[in-house]
């Protein structure tokens, strides 16, 4: 009767352990992370009165004759199978979906967890953190190119709001689209281009395409600049001005249509603005402007913005040739004016014109003598064979000054060098409006301040069929600084930094641990675990690598406690403790029957 009360003992105890087990499962329903426990028994060494025999030849065989002496605990198992996901909308919040462990801890000192209830240390930048026991999270750091290298030692995941992305210059620009074939040869259409140097400062490029007999464009390429803003207010820079730059006695002079200096400059970068009564305010451009450019004003918001364009392609050479004196009563020509020298496609000749498009003059052996016209057109020479003693070209300027009856005619050539000869820039189509090919497509300046800008213009995706025009800026590689303004976390752990400069670039990325035997693992507390000799070692990836799960971001694991499967338990776990407790009570009263008998 000891033995059947003891046995009663050993099956309380078991199922007071098992109800334990119960209750923590069922206080941890809400336990981001956590996952149940079991318990399982076995019974305890049975107590032999009679061994097995063997049969014989005139008798059968008996077998051993045991009494049990209770039960005890078996094992007490966790059940590592997935919890249910939920939203939270907390950007640091993260799920594993699959056999995964996030990796907390510093250094050799390691501990796993599925409770993915992280935050920043420091408020808005800092280390990532378990919100639970502020251990940090481990994982990749990524370089300064976003650059994730999985094979690399872990570290702590630290989110800075001083991160930055550092400039880089544009080295290819990209155009796609399709060049119409039916354009007539002569026609050009012009495209901006936007790019950036090794300080991030952004420049605008304009690239024109022309049409040419049979399968082939021509592009040509410059560079806009575009100066400081200067006040309006009292300036000779008027609101669409036109102006030209010409070497004048101490230095570069601006000067309008009526050949007023408009502005000022000694090295072609920093100017000084005229007003109507002494100088004005200064204003810059990116590079020096040589003798001969163009500069156009325009107005923005009460201000003056000056651009002028830097050919690519060709070097500008500008050259003031020998003054002639003419007598220019009754011609078109006016004093103090500043005539233009342009091809008229109609005739197919160069003419003189003036800012109305007037033509004043032209020429029968392209540029050099000119024959000047009349206010009486029933006199069309009244100025005839004015030699300047070279050609002027297309783009050529003439200016006058003294009086009509004494015209002081002064030529400027200008004219263009290659850097890129005109040859290397045809962009070849196939008989079927494919793309064959372009000579040269490479050009480079200098912004101040800054390293060499080389360009890689790819023509590559350009068609060329009979359909409507779509050539086109499609992208190029560079970009300014940015600055860090927020942060996402992807299904692959991978922190994505978004930055001022509308890049997007990661940070880092949470490692994952999985395990050959999780079931191995110990638990140290706050949802934690450690690894232990039966668990195996831990083995480290990165979500999307088969096998350690994906993320869910802002979403955590719940619990994977089923209240239904643990009242089921609960009751059974009643009953055997009941009925081991009859157990006892009955033998205490066999105990009391024997005393008794002593009566």
């Amino acid at each position: 009767m000891m033995r059947s009360m003891f046995a009663g003992v050993a099956g309380l105890k078991a199922h007071q352990v098992r109800m334990d087990i119960i209750g923590n499962n069922i206080a941890n329903v809400n336990s981001a992370g956590y996952k149940s426990s079991r318990a399982t028994f076995q019974d305890m060494l049975s107590q032999t009165l009679r061994a097995a025999t063997a049969p014989t030849g005139a008798r059968g065989g008996t077998n051993p004759h045991q009494i049990g002496l209770g039960v005890q605990l078996g094992s007490i198992d966790v059940k590592h199978t997935q919890g249910n996901t939920q939203s939270t909308g907390y950007i640091t919040d993260l799920a594993i979906e699959g056999e995964g462990f996030f990796v907390l801890g510093h250094g050799a000192n390691r501990q796993y967890t599925r409770a993915g209830m992280f935050g920043l240390d420091n408020g808005t930048e800092g280390n990532l953190v378990s919100l639970l026991n502020g251990e940090r999270v481990l994982g990749y750091k990524a370089d300064s190119d976003g650059y994730i290298d999985p094979n690399s030692a872990l570290e702590p995941m630290y989110i800075s709001a001083s991160e930055t992305i550092t400039p880089r210059a544009t080295t290819k620009v990209h155009f796609t689209g399709n060049l119409d074939n039916r354009y007539s040869a002569g026609e050009v259409v012009g495209r901006t281009v936007q790019v950036y140097d090794s300080r991030g400062r952004e420049h605008t490029i304009t690239v024109d395409l022309e049409k040419m007999p049979d399968n082939v464009w021509t592009w040509d390429a410059n560079w806009l600049m575009v100066s400081d803003a200067i006040p309006t207010h009292d300036n000779l820079i008027a609101n669409n001005g036109r102006y030209i730059v010409f070497e004048g006695a101490l230095g570069l002079e601006m000067r309008d249509a009526a050949g007023k200096v408009v502005a000022t400059s000694t090295d072609g970068r920093m100017w000084t603005s005229k007003l109507t009564s002494g100088d004005g305010p200064t204003f810059e451009f990116e590079a020096a402007l040589a003798a001969g450019s163009d500069v156009n004003a325009m107005a923005d918001q009460g201000y003056l913005l000056l651009t002028s364009e830097a050919s690519l392609t060709k070097k500008l050479e500008f050259e003031s040739l020998p003054d002639q004196t003419v007598d220019g009563t009754g011609s078109l020509l006016t004093a103090d004016r500043t005539y233009h020298v342009v091809h008229d496609s109609a005739t197919d000749s160069l003419v003189l014109r003036d800012d109305s498009g007037t033509t004043v003059a032209t020429t029968s052996d392209d540029g050099a003598t000119w024959d000047f016209l009349a206010e009486d057109p029933s006199d069309p020479h009244i100025i005839p064979g004015v030699d300047f003693g070279q050609v002027l070209g297309a783009g050529s300027l003439v200016t006058t000054s003294g009086t009509i009856d004494s015209l002081v005619l002064a030529g400027y050539m200008r004219d263009y060098s290659p850097i890129v000869s005109s040859d290397d820039r045809r962009i070849q189509f196939n008989p079927d409006g494919s793309y064959a090919g372009v000579g040269a497509n490479q050009v480079a300046f200098k912004p101040e301040l800054a390293y060499d800008l080389e360009l890689t213009l790819d023509f590559s995706e350009f068609t060329m069929y009979a359909d409507t025009f779509t050539g086109k800026f499609l992208g190029q590689n560079g970009y300014t600084s940015g600055a860090l303004e927020s942060y996402a976390i992807d299904q692959n752990g991978v922190i994505v930094g978004s930055f001022s400069n509308g890049l997007t670039r990661a940070l880092g990325q949470v490692a994952l641990a999985r395990f050959a035997n999780p079931a191995g693992l110990q638990r140290s507390g706050s949802t934690m675990f450690v690894d232990t000799p039966n668990s195996g070692a831990a083995q480290i990836g990165a979500a999307g690598i088969p096998g350690y799960g994906q993320i869910s971001p802002s979403s955590l694991e719940m619990s994977n406690v089923d209240l239904s499967e643990e009242f089921t338990e609960m009751i059974i776990t009643q009953r055997g403790f009941q009925a081991n407790s009859r157990i006892i009570t009955t033998s205490d009263e066999m105990l009391q029957e024997l005393v008794n008998l002593k009566r």
